[in-house]
């Protein structure tokens, strides 16, 4: 097709059988790096993932408490609930396949629909398109080395390991109820860790609301206490707690460092550490399984077929539970992740008088209200933040495509320039590459 470019004169130019036809508006609007990036809706997805993980770990908390009593086996119980977390590496390989082919359709959009900055940028990685190639490019923009990505990995894994094995431990020498309302005080360690760690300053309203947390954690606690019919049900009730306040201790820890370590991730680089926690779990848990058996610590046995469906269910909603937890860690604050696991404690509440009949003690009312109070002031103060970030980065994204240096800026003659060699020559250069 014959393409012709009309001056501000009203002289008409042929150049040629070119394919693409350039309208001068649109060669004039062209610079370098000029591009409107919008900010992603985090609030929105963080809001989301806090009532998913809700519901999640109240599900896993139910039907964790009849996987366990039913087999009694809190390590291997603990290994068999990371069974499915390695999903997270084809789950990611199937979404970079997804990027890919829409990549390769936008290259089959016409020249002007993108910005010359995003023609350049996909032209120049066409010899990188293989997925071992995507991958390695993902980790290459990371802070992580290989060596340092899987010593992290490792050690997320085994604290993942420790922190689960305690909860299951202690879980089975206490109350239930009680176990669940004392596990949640790994608000306080976020609080804190969150300020040492993660230089996190801390507002008003993130101090009122962790004291609400606190408050209800108490008076569950107290009401649950007060209203115990048969304390020689659970004789080492207060060896549970002090097991149940360490791995709340050791859970919020690792929180904060998910936050720390994968907070500025991509989403290959966070796929691949869920994803590793299964392989790493095998690493560390056989040898640990062989030793408590041999020492008499948990004698290991097969479960039977009901039991080994159970497990495979239990596998499922964990590894749903921490896939999405990981998720919101990495674009949330952990507090904020923290509310959605504290609202468990009123969600099994209402999970227990619906479907067990559970009778509530009046005196464990205001425990409750005040977690459900304090939950709605972290979904506002986190929601304010999050608006925050993205009005700052959309006004810094604004401020950015206005300053154009005038070395990249291309004009309309340049353009034209530009155009008229790509219909006679090859279709490579050393600055820009256009194809027909």
């Amino acid at each position: 097709m014959t393409n012709y470019y009309n001056d501000s004169g009203g002289n008409t130019t042929n150049y040629g059988t070119n394919e693409t036809l350039l309208l001068k508006k649109d060669i004039d609007s062209v610079q370098v790096g000029q591009q409107t990036e919008n900010p992603k809706p985090k609030r929105i997805i963080g809001i989301v993932i806090v009532i998913l993980i809700l519901l999640l770990q109240t599900t896993l908390s139910e039907f964790g408490q009849v996987v366990l009593f039913d087999f009694p086996k809190p390590f291997f119980v603990c290994m068999s609930s990371s069974a499915f977390l390695f999903l997270a590496i084809p789950i990611e390989l199937v979404a970079l396949k997804i990027d890919q082919s829409k990549k390769s359709n936008k290259e089959k959009q016409p020249l002007m629909a993108r910005s010359i900055q995003e023609t350049n940028d996909e032209l120049e990685s066409n010899n990188n398109d293989s997925m071992i190639e995507t991958i390695k490019s993902e980790f290459s923009k990371s802070e992580f080395s290989y060596p340092k990505f899987f010593l992290v990995c490792f050690g997320m894994t085994f604290l993942l390991l420790v922190t689960n094995w305690l909860w299951m431990i202690g879980f089975s020498l206490t109350e239930v109820s009680t176990a669940t309302a004392i596990y949640q005080s790994a608000t306080v360690f976020v609080f804190i860790f969150s300020i040492i760690i993660l230089k996190d300053k801390p507002t008003l309203l993130k101090v009122v609301y962790v004291f609400l947390f606190i408050g209800g954690v108490v008076g569950i606690t107290v009401a649950d206490q007060l209203s115990g019919d048969d304390s020689s049900k659970f004789p080492h009730a207060v060896i549970g707690d002090i097991i149940m306040v360490v791995s709340a201790c050791l859970w919020a820890l690792y929180e904060v460092l998910v936050n720390k370590f994968f907070g500025k991730a991509s989403r290959t680089v966070l796929n691949f550490f869920i994803g590793m926690t299964t392989f790493n779990m095998l690493i560390i848990g056989i040898p640990t399984l062989a030793i408590i058996n041999k020492i008499g610590f948990e004698p290991f046995d097969l479960p039977d077929n009901k039991q080994l469906t159970d497990l495979a269910i239990m596998a499922s909603i964990a590894f749903a539970l921490l896939y999405v937890m990981n998720i919101g860690l990495s674009i949330c604050s952990p507090l904020f992740v923290r509310s959605g696991e504290l609202m468990t404690i009123p969600g099994t509440l209402f999970w227990d008088i619906i479907f067990k009949h559970y009778k509530m003690p009046l005196t464990s009312i205001p425990g409750f209200v005040a977690i459900i109070v304090g939950f709605v002031l972290s979904l506002y103060v986190e929601n304010k933040a999050m608006k925050e970030h993205d009005d700052q980065s959309s006004s810094q994204s604004t401020k950015n495509s206005s300053k154009v240096d005038p070395e990249n800026q291309i004009s309309s003659d340049d353009f034209v320039d530009i155009l008229v060699s790509t219909s006679s020559s090859s279709s490579s250069y050393n600055s820009y590459t256009f194809t027909s």
